[in-house]
């Protein structure tokens, strides 16, 4: 649930950052690179992810990428007009999604245990294409009523909901201690 409401805001960025600008953005070949500096984020800064969840653990971790997304989406709207601070937002949520590609697998171990954990992985992962879906729909069919911002500001919602689930949850399953697989 909280990797579905923080991950649509990413996923509607990253597959419309070029639909979201067309009017105040005429340069594709920036466009384009502002796609490549963010497919950078996604990949490089995962490394940087992986390091951070050592050595703090998953709820410190998800609570910087979702402050991070609040971030993002609460000023794109105001970003997307400078070309240049555009092109660090989508970096930035680009990151976030690498981000939390890199910290679900093992929050998924680390809640569930080894056993449990690796089944409910596919789960997680399925949850990624619901959420990308979900940016699909909220733009083909929402934007028609409330336009791109506010579809921005419904993902901002759902990120800002996520927060105090990751703060209060325990993350801690009856299964944490499985050592079966080890």
């Amino acid at each position: 649930m909280i990797v579905l409401l923080s991950s649509c805001g990413c996923f509607l960025i990253n597959g419309n950052y070029k639909t979201y600008v067309k009017t105040a953005i005429h340069d594709d070949k920036f466009l384009t690179t502002i796609g490549v500096v963010g497919a950078v984020g996604n990949g490089c800064c995962r490394f940087f992810w992986n390091l951070f969840f050592s050595k703090t653990g998953f709820k410190t971790v998800c609570l910087v990428i979702l402050s991070i997304c609040t971030l993002v989406l609460s000023t794109i709207r105001f970003s997307a007009s400078i070309p240049e601070l555009y092109l660090i937002e989508v970096f930035l949520i680009n990151s976030c999604l690498g981000g939390l590609f890199v910290i679900t697998p093992t929050a998924s171990l680390y809640i569930y245990g080894n056993r449990t954990g690796t089944n409910i992985y596919g789960v997680y992962w399925s949850v990624f294409s619901v959420a990308n879906f979900v940016g699909y729909i909220y733009v083909s069919q929402l934007s028609k009523l409330i336009g791109f911002d506010g579809i921005i500001y419904v993902c901002l919602g759902m990120v800002v909901c996520s927060i105090p689930l990751v703060y209060f949850s325990k993350f801690q399953g009856p299964w944490k201690n499985d050592t079966t697989h080890l």
